[in-house]
């Protein structure tokens, strides 16, 4: 996640690191060349584990791409009192807008089970439910979330100032 302020009274808070979504993809395309080659080379190739191995292993990238790629943006405005998110997943996307009021907490959560060197997400806690900055647990060694979340409970409980 990176964390900017372009200008008085915003805070922005990104996550669009995909490096894994690309490494899938690419095993998805190689893999799907290769069952291509394999196929006009003789057509009678989709009975060979090569084929087939292609296929499957094509398939899992793609599916692999499809489950990791994000990109989210949450723009926190102290002087409109709101926060203005969206996130675009492979094949769908949200968006909406958060008055500072509604939010109750912004703490930092961890997955269910979790030992050894803590992965953790920001999560928007609203009345209605919880909006998480990504949709990915991070190893958190250095506590960079939770750090987060408490720069971002301060911005959104400081006073308004006009």
């Amino acid at each position: 996640m990176t964390v900017s302020r372009p200008s008085d009274g915003t805070l922005v808070v990104e996550a669009n690191d995909n490096r894994f979504a690309v490494l899938f993809l690419a095993i998805f395309v190689v893999l799907a060349v290769l069952a291509i080659v394999v196929y006009v080379r003789d057509p009678l190739a989709v009975a060979t584990e090569r084929f087939q191995g292609s296929v499957g292993g094509a398939t899992m990238g793609l599916v692999a791409f499809l489950i990791t790629f994000e990109r989210s943006e949450f723009v926190f405005d102290h002087r409109r009192r709101e926060v203005r998110w969206r996130r675009r997943r492979a094949l769908r996307a949200h968006a909406g807008t958060i008055p500072f009021a509604a939010i109750t907490d912004v703490t930092a959560r961890q997955p269910l089970g979790d030992e050894g060197v803590s992965s953790r997400r920001v999560v928007l806690v609203t009345v209605q439910g919880e909006i998480p900055l990504s949709a990915a647990y991070r190893t958190d060694a250095n506590d960079a979330c939770l750090r987060l979340a408490d720069e971002l409970r301060r911005f959104v409980r400081a006073p308004d100032v006009r």
